[in-house]
């Protein structure tokens, strides 16, 4: 799950004796270190996730944002509904993707580096280049390269266009409908026009 320097959950000194019983329902598994000089062992083992009824009330709270974590939405309104104490419910299977992370990804400096050159290579003249810095931008998992992305649907090659459609699909970027319906509206490509319909469809069933 994504995640930006979010808080380390612990038993403060005052709830040492276990005055407040609170649930983990996830550990930090690595250690966050990116940088050189950084503290090394603060993180594994330590509460990512947790709820706790307190009197009549109920609190669910998160160090990383599942709002952003392609495949990990769901975790949102499923938090929302515990913490209303509505009845849960099951997603559709599309949005539950929890398999397409495979390693972590820390972006320390050589990452940043790469990062950053892929964004230039966006301007690129030749559309391949493009086509493969959006790529390299997605097995990133560049937050910020998901907002570009829409800027890409308006780029001058067709292929270009789809591949743009394609991984606003993968990272199920709502916010990018305004810009898919219009993008849609003025293509003149057939094929390219049905991908973003595809887009469209997808993204308005979440």
């Amino acid at each position: 799950m994504q995640y930006y320097d979010g808080p380390v959950f612990m038993p403060s000194d005052s709830n040492m004796n276990g005055v407040f019983k609170y649930t983990e329902h996830a550990k930090y598994v690595t250690d966050i270190i990116i940088h050189a000089g950084y503290p090394e062992g603060v993180t594994p083992g330590k509460t990512f996730l947790l709820s706790e009824t307190i009197d009549k009330g109920r609190a669910i709270v998160i160090a990383g944002h599942p709002e952003s974590t392609p495949g990990m939405r769901w975790i949102v309104p499923r938090m929302a509904r515990w913490a209303a104490n509505k009845p849960i419910v099951e997603y559709n299977a599309k949005w539950v993707r929890p398999e397409i992370y495979s390693h972590e990804i820390f972006f320390e400096k050589s990452l940043r580096k790469l990062e950053k050159e892929a964004f230039w290579k966006l301007f690129a003249d030749n559309p391949v280049e493009r086509l493969d810095a959006m790529q390299i931008l997605w097995k990133l998992h560049s937050r910020p390269a998901v907002r570009w992305n829409m800027g890409m649907l308006r780029d001058a090659d067709s292929e270009v266009r789809v591949k743009a459609a394609e991984l606003l699909i993968q990272a199920e970027y709502t916010a990018a409908l305004p810009d898919i319906k219009y993008a849609h509206s003025i293509e003149t490509d057939s094929a390219t026009k049905e991908i973003l319909k595809v887009a469209m469809e997808f993204l308005s069933e979440y």
